[in-house]
């Protein structure tokens, strides 16, 4: 594929704020709405300050009636608000010819939010809900304590998004409109719009996002990844996993994490088709050897995930046999340490780049796909072809390389976590910990 069909057009308004636009052949238009703060950039005493004000700046705008912006909101194709560790994003799918409708929705949405007390409180109500939802989920925790192993506990990385019950409890519109004026500024928000776009679209943006004042935030810049010092091996008691009908038919769940490289990193597209190799697809090493041969598990999967901007991992999960735990850890370690020996057929390696540029180019079919390539060339600097083209390039050496230098061999090795939630722990001694 010479033609990947990626034209777009990205400038900057007068008042700092990055625009994105890419005109498709559809009926639809996808709008993000980007603000580079979340989480990660709360002082103290602000834990889940950015969550809730998400929610507040979803509940009404300024310049709207309650009426008129529930009307517009509800009636979008699709609206969603998330906010994660490094960016809190507003986005929305509409029919192409109510864009002119929506462009100053969208503006006074995110830049003018009505911090009405009763939405205030309302939304206070959901988030301390959200927040008692979370410690109530078992897997969500087992989550934040594998994630707390895995960068440690005071780290930012381990930063809860939904913050601190004590901090919600007490926050009040004055606290909202000041962090809303410290990181809502036009420079540290990127607008990204994708589908069919009229002809007079910026100057549609001029008129709805350019009168705002500039800028002059000071972006944060985000720690790169921590290596970890040696490994942490988690082995936890748990009976939501346990068969009380016949305990020794029980299940253990196995989490582990190793450190990998980000997008920008030369190596990052042989750790991908590695992790494809490992355990992303129906033939791959561990599903092979640890489901079909030794029927250790049902499933077994690893994947390259990235857990926010700049920083991923590689993380292998199952449900494996609780009576036979050893004997799955050790084939886990087994097969990660034959990658870094017996190099990938090229029959393999030609059958895996396959599925990995399929998986790639049908990015390029939606409009909510495409802003978020876009949105990894703001971050990344990389395009799809380049993208593209380092997958072509990836060889059976790359691959064994990339095993040798992200992947242990054995349990004594550092770079991971391992945390097995096991319903049997008490019932026997392992030799894993």
């Amino acid at each position: 594929m010479s033609n990947l069909q990626f034209n777009y057009k990205q400038y900057t308004l007068n008042n700092g704020l990055t625009v994105s636009l890419q005109n498709t052949d559809t009926q639809t238009i996808f709008v993000k709405v980007r603000v580079n703060s979340g989480a990660i950039n709360e002082k103290l005493g602000e834990d889940g300050l950015a969550h809730f004000l998400e929610h507040v700046v979803m509940g009404g705008s300024k310049n709207y009636s309650l009426s008129e912006f529930e009307k517009l909101r509800d009636s979008a194709g699709s609206v969603r608000a998330v906010t994660s560790l490094e960016k809190t994003q507003y986005q929305l799918s509409i029919l192409s010819d109510e864009l002119p409708l929506y462009v100053g929705f969208i503006s006074d949405w995110v830049f003018n939010p009505q911090f009405d007390e009763l939405i205030i409180e309302r939304e206070r109500q959901r988030v301390l809900r959200e927040i008692s939802n979370r410690k109530s989920d078992s897997n969500a925790m087992a989550f934040f304590r594998c994630q707390d192993a895995f960068y440690g506990k005071s780290s930012e990385y381990s930063k809860v998004v939904l913050g601190n019950k004590s901090v919600i409890e007490t926050i009040d519109s004055g606290m909202l409109k000041m962090f809303h004026n410290r990181e809502y500024q036009c420079n540290n928000i990127d607008l990204f719009l994708v589908g069919n776009l009229p002809d007079n679209i910026e100057d549609l943006i001029e008129q709805n996002f350019g009168g705002f004042e500039k800028g002059v935030y000071e972006k944060y810049i985000i720690q790169s990844s921590p290596k970890l010092v040696g490994n942490k091996l988690i082995h936890e008691k748990t009976d939501d996993l346990l068969n009380n009908d016949n305990p020794n038919e029980s299940s253990a769940e196995l989490n582990m994490r190793l450190f990998a490289p980000n997008l920008s990193e030369k190596d990052s597209s042989a750790v991908n088709l590695m992790n494809v190799v490992l355990g992303g697809y129906i033939k791959s090493r561990l599903l092979t050897n640890i489901s079909l041969v030794k029927g250790l598990a049902y499933s077994i999967k690893s994947a390259y995930l990235k857990h926010f901007n700049g920083v991923y991992n590689v993380r292998i999960y199952s449900k494996l046999d609780a009576t036979r735990v050893d004997e799955a850890i050790d084939s886990i370690f087994e097969q990660m340490d034959l990658l870094k020996t017996e190099p990938v057929s090229d029959d393999e390696l030609e059958l895996i780049k396959k599925r990995e540029l399929y998986k790639f180019v049908n990015t390029f079919e939606t409009n909510k796909s495409r802003v978020e390539l876009l949105e990894s060339i703001i971050d990344t600097g990389i395009n799809p072809e380049m993208q593209y083209k380092r997958i072509e390039a990836v060889t059976a050496q790359d691959i064994m390389d990339a095993a040798i230098k992200y992947l242990p061999s054995s349990l004594d090795d550092d770079g991971y976590v391992l945390m097995l939630r096991d319903p049997l722990k008490d019932e026997r001694k392992l030799n894993l910990i």
